[in-house]
């Protein structure tokens, strides 16, 4: 179920890969005025609040970017979630909560006639197939064009092949990032290019062997523990994606 789990999520990958890069999902500005992309946020968990919330930070204070992301709407079941990040980050977004919240946050009529351009799913695991996919039918010449959705994009492969019939059935012509950022990586980018350009001369390559130890047990326990459960699929599917996504990145310089 684990392997079946994983490839689930390289499926995802494959399909969505053609539909944008990481940063060409949101660069939608006018590169000669710098503006805010009016951004949605589905979930309130420790991704949004650590990663993600200091990313957008970082975007907005570095002049160099033609745009900025504006958070205007914040979503998550209860509300208390979005309250706080509300709070703690963007004071300016509007908070949506209940079964019915999230269309609302994508609908501009709840929102004073103003659409959404990008929308950051960071919700629970098993809410990511039905968000994604009402993202991408919500998106328009003039509304969604930018989807970033933590992975897994769906928990099953039907879902998957679902998100994929949404995108040929809506004609979305945005980009969908999944959240696998560890590819970004400089050291990984860098060997990739010295891989591409031959610098490694390491002639032939047959075979690749990738070995990733991750401690995850409490102080003043046994280390490298792979076994202690993180969530749906434990530590090979929170944790080994990524080292097998960053196999995949350098591997596809051999086409």
């Amino acid at each position: 179920m684990i392997f079946k789990r994983l490839a689930i999520q390289f499926i995802s990958i494959r399909l969505l890969r053609g539909c944008g890069e990481i940063m060409g999902a949101f660069q939608v500005a006018n590169p000669s005025d710098r503006r805010g992309i009016k951004l949605g946020i589905s979930g309130a968990g420790k991704r949004v609040g650590g990663n993600l919330a200091t990313a957008i930070f970082n975007i907005a204070s570095n002049q160099k970017y033609p745009f900025y992301f504006d958070p205007v709407s914040v979503y998550t079941q209860t509300g208390n979630g979005a309250r706080k990040l509300k709070s703690r980050f963007f004071p300016q977004a509007t908070v949506f909560e209940g079964h019915e919240g999230y269309e609302q946050m994508l609908t501009p009529s709840w929102r004073g006639g103003q659409w959404l351009e990008a929308v950051i799913i960071a919700s629970p695991n098993q809410a990511h197939e039905y968000q994604t996919r009402t993202a991408i039918e919500a998106g328009g010449i003039d509304s969604i064009r930018g989807i970033y959705v933590d992975k897994p994009i769906a928990l099953i492969d039907t879902g998957v092949e679902l998100v994929s019939d949404t995108i040929r059935d809506n004609r979305f012509i945005g980009a969908i990032v999944a959240g696998l950022p560890f590819r970004l990586d400089p050291t990984i980018q860098g060997l990739r290019k010295m891989l591409a350009n031959g610098a490694l001369e390491i002639g032939e390559v047959l075979s690749v062997s990738h070995t990733c130890k991750l401690n995850l047990v409490p102080k003043g326990e046994e280390g490298g523990n792979w076994k202690l459960g993180l969530g749906m699929g434990g530590p090979i599917s929170m944790f080994g994606i990524h080292a097998q996504d960053m196999q995949i990145e350098l591997m596809g310089e051999f086409g």
